[in-house]
């Protein structure tokens, strides 16, 4: 894209940005919410809806994504197109809602896990909700609209946080947890409708073209679900309750600022480069645009994560959960790289091609399902988690050839076209183990003020040397389109709101 890079291509980089910037709001506030909970609640009880979501997770992958997919990727969708995604997404969460009930004592009995019967019957009503969402809602995003979207999720996380540290002071074991799981889903199909307010009329007029590109997706997405859960279902059924709240804390804080921006992202980039589909030369342009703009965000942020792990925990978490903290400083750095697959995904989707990203992830299931039991029974919860990382990476290596094919890009053209970004990681990390070494590394024994000190000056150090190195960088090289250019522009749009008189 040149200096005065087109209209569309703009959009959807500064739709990359506006989501990116809500959704790490999103992450704080789950740290937060973390932190909170993990004072109050035992190993125990996120291990036991940590399996449980196993199981609601993979149902809840069957319903409605894969039809809105399909409706943005459907340029003259009338009314008719939207009853019909709106028919078949609540079939499918009615389906998969019978079947978790159904299977709640049978999963209970095979994790030997008891308590979780209760649960898996009460989330059962997550892919019903799920089903239940609007599908006009992405009207707005086929629009390059995309305040709606960081709208709805920022609301419908904020209400699981409440929900979720309220009833933890109040009941102080799983349900909490349960709870606030359950009013995310019902006020996020609300405000599908409150953002969208216009009423889906049943249909059924295209379901065998919905089938046919959602048939080869909802298998592709039930396999991604899978690869992404499979060491806490292994962990739950090989080791138990605990060790899975360990793994799933130590995940999530892992994943909070990286891999889970990626489905929010993807909300932006699909539509956006749906836009310029039609020319190959600038959908190849806009695709490198957007990954260059997805390493920007994901690498700094998931490698400070690694570095600032020991302080992190000791302060957010407590001494407690201290073991999570090798699971942090292996997963949040591939976890970032990992970002690239956002935008590959949304190439593929344009180009109908689900049934490459369908075998891809049966291919990574193949290779992770015996990695990660034998590296279980070899080193325990952290040979899984290496066996977990290992096929993040086969995954986005072959992501990136799907990649590669579609956009008639080099293979590592996404990666190479970020350098700027990776040599500011690496000043970053030099400047932190730096740090580190006068400060020298917190252990579970360091008294919490110095902690809290530890911690503050790695990340006040780590993001001035980043953004500076950066921005060095970025001013060297002539000052092109880009990332920079648009994280400028958006850090701008901020502070102009901020002065603005009331």
């Amino acid at each position: 894209m040149t200096k005065n890079g087109s209209p569309v291509g703009s959009k959807v980089l500064g739709g990359v940005l506006l989501n990116a910037g809500g959704m790490i709001f999103i992450r704080c506030l789950s740290l937060i919410n973390i932190a909170i909970l993990g004072r109050l609640l035992s190993p125990d009880d996120f291990g036991v809806v940590a399996l449980a979501m196993v199981v609601v997770g993979f149902l809840e992958a069957l319903t409605n994504n894969q039809f809105e997919t399909a409706l943005i990727r459907q340029k003259d969708a009338d009314h008719t197109h939207y009853g019909t995604a709106f028919v078949l997404a609540l079939l499918v969460g009615c389906i998969g809602a019978i079947c978790i009930f159904s299977l709640a004592g049978p999963l209970a009995v095979f994790f030997n896990m008891p308590d979780l019967k209760a649960p898996l019957q009460a989330l059962a009503v997550v892919p019903l909700l799920a089903g239940l969402r609007n599908p006009h809602f992405v009207e707005r995003e086929k629009a390059l609209n995309f305040n709606p979207r960081v709208t709805l999720s920022m609301t419908s996380r904020l209400s699981l946080s409440v929900v979720a540290i309220t009833c933890a002071i109040v009941l102080v074991n799983y349900w909490a947890l349960i709870w606030g799981t359950i009013t995310m889903y019902v006020v996020h199909m609300l405000m599908s409708y409150a953002l969208a307010p216009r009423l889906p009329r049943p249909s059924l007029q295209h379901w065998r073209a919905f089938l046919g590109f959602g048939g080869w997706l909802t298998g592709a997405g039930a396999l991604d679900f899978m690869n992404r859960r499979l060491p806490a279902a292994l962990l739950g059924r090989l080791s138990g309750a605990f060790q899975t709240g360990l793994y799933q804390v130590g995940s999530e804080i892992a994943t909070t600022m990286t891999q889970q921006l990626l489905t929010p992202l993807h909300n932006a980039i699909f539509p956006g480069l749906m836009a310029v589909s039609q020319d190959r030369a600038r959908l190849s342009q806009a695709y490198l645009l957007v990954q260059q703009s997805l390493l920007g965000l994901a690498m700094p942020v998931g490698c400070g994560i690694a570095l600032i792990a020991p302080e992190l925990v000791r302060v957010a978490l407590g001494t407690q959960w201290m073991p999570v903290v090798p699971i942090i400083a292996v997963l949040s750095p591939i976890t970032a790289v990992t970002a690239l697959i956002v935008g590959v995904q949304a190439v593929v989707f344009i180009e109908g091609d689900t049934r490459a990203l369908f075998l891809r992830n049966l291919l990574i299931f193949v290779f992770l399902l015996p990695m990660a039991i034998a590296g279980f029974q070899l080193f325990g919860m952290m040979g899984l988690v290496a066996a977990q990382g290992a096929a993040l990476l086969l995954n986005t290596l072959l992501t990136l050839r799907l990649g590669a094919r579609a956009t008639d890009t080099a293979l590592l053209s996404p990666v190479l076209v970020a350098y700027r970004s990776h040599l500011a990681v690496a000043g970053m990390i030099i400047a932190l183990l730096a740090l580190e070494q006068v400060l020298g590394r917190t252990v579970a024994t360091t008294p919490m003020n110095a902690a809290s000190l530890s911690l503050g000056l790695k990340i006040l150090l780590g993001a001035v040397v980043c953004c500076s190195v950066q921005y060095v960088l970025w001013c060297q090289a002539g000052r092109p389109d880009g990332f920079e250019q648009r994280m400028l522009g958006l850090l701008e749009r901020i502070w102009a709101r901020v002065r603005r008189p009331a």
